[in-house]
Formats: C-alpha cells, sequence, structure tokens
C-alpha cells in the first residue's frame, strides 16, 4: 500500500513537471507584419443627455448610491476612531467626493424617478 502510494505521488510529480516543461518552451512570435495599424476613432457627442434608460441603470445608480453612502458611515468612523491625521486627512476627502455625487444621484432621482425604490 505504502509503495502503491509513493508511486501514484512521484507519478503525479513527474506529470506536473513534464506540463510545466511543455508549457515554459512554448516559442513567441514576434511577427507583427499581420498586425493592422492604428486608425483614429471618430465620436459625436450630443448636448442633451439620452432619457432613455432601463433597469440595468435604475440598478446601477441605486447600488451605487447605497456604496457611496457607505463609504461616508465609514469615513465618519474615522472622527471618532482614527489616531493616525493621515488616516482622518483621508477620511474627509471621501466624504467631500462622495457626498456631492450621492445628492447627484438622489437630484437625478427625484427629477424624473430615476432611482425608484426596489
Amino acid at each position: 500500500m505504502i509503495i502503491k502510494s509513493a508511486v501514484t505521488r512521484l507519478t503525479s510529480f513527474a506529470a506536473g513537471v513534464l506540463v510545466l516543461v511543455a508549457c515554459g518552451d512554448v516559442p513567441v512570435s514576434q511577427d507583427m507584419s499581420a498586425v493592422s495599424r492604428a486608425v483614429p476613432v471618430t465620436t459625436t457627442t450630443s448636448a442633451q443627455p439620452s432619457a432613455d434608460f432601463n433597469d440595468a441603470d435604475v440598478m446601477f445608480a441605486q447600488m451605487m448610491s447605497m456604496h457611496h453612502e457607505q463609504a461616508v458611515e465609514l469615513a465618519d468612523l474615522a472622527d471618532t476612531r482614527a489616531a493616525d491625521k493621515e488616516v482622518k486627512a483621508l477620511a474627509e476627502k471621501i466624504k467631500a467626493s462622495q457626498e456631492p455625487q450621492i445628492e447627484t444621484m438622489d437630484h437625478a432621482g427625484s427629477m424624473g424617478g430615476f432611482l425608484r425604490s426596489s
């Protein structure tokens, strides 16, 4: 039984080594002749944002709003729990950037019912 186990382990090890050796010796082609040249992309933008949105857009906005609110809640904890000045400064930056984004998402929701609750 011990010999059979040792043979099985040795065989598995040898197979693994062979696979690694085979994969490690694959030559990489450096021929770039088939690659096309870059073509500039032109896009047009509308001055008016599209009013079309779907359920995925609504769900994304709802989840991002919750995500930002959680970031602000965590940053609030730094006021009472963080000892490091840099951590407190970072928390203030997080709140300063997240709070306006939450307001924007909430405003968008109130304007068109975009952020409807589930």
